[in-house]
């Protein structure tokens, strides 16, 4: 087993979603940036690892190795996990992100759910996470530079993937 680092998460995170017919964001109508606010201060911005869009669904997601860092501090500053799943319930934040993206000619009804990954670890003693607002894909190191991945999802989103299990090499 080699040792792998977030890029490589983030890599395959996108070829999961790439594969699945998702197209990418990554900046706003006048070039900045995408990124989500937290707690409606504009001065509190995350930029996600990878924003990804397919019919009227946009998924956030967030990306470590270990996944028991999605939720532990890093530098001082909240948690992904926490920053994230924040994001998702607060009606101010949502709005901002809406207004972003309706410069970019989305609808404004457009569905938004967050996306944890990270490679298969210890998960126990972690909150589970994979529900109306937050979805979770879980890479397995398999052999000779092979990862498995699954996604979990409730129900309602599974209409949007033709995979949710693939192998890729890295």
């Amino acid at each position: 087993m080699r040792k792998i680092t977030e890029g490589e998460i983030t890599s395959m995170v996108r070829r999961f979603f790439r594969i699945n017919g998702f197209n990418f964001l990554s900046t706003s109508s006048n070039g900045e940036k995408l990124y989500y606010t937290i707690g409606g201060n504009t001065l509190n911005n995350k930029q996600p690892d990878s924003i990804v869009t397919k019919e009227n669904i946009i998924i956030i997601c967030e990306d470590k190795i270990l996944f028991k860092k999605l939720f532990s501090e890093q530098n001082y500053s909240i948690d992904d996990y926490t920053k994230l799943s924040g994001f998702l319930n607060s009606k101010v934040d949502l709005d901002l992100f809406r207004n972003k993206l309706s410069k970019l000619n989305f609808p404004p009804n457009i569905i938004i759910v967050g996306c944890l990954s990270s490679l298969v670890g210890n998960t126990s003693g972690q909150p589970s996470f994979v529900g109306e607002s937050l979805l979770n894909i879980s890479i397995e190191e398999l052999k000779n530079d092979k990862f498995k991945m699954t996604l979990y999802s409730i129900d309602s989103y599974k209409k949007y993937f033709n995979q949710f299990e693939l192998e890729i090499t890295v």
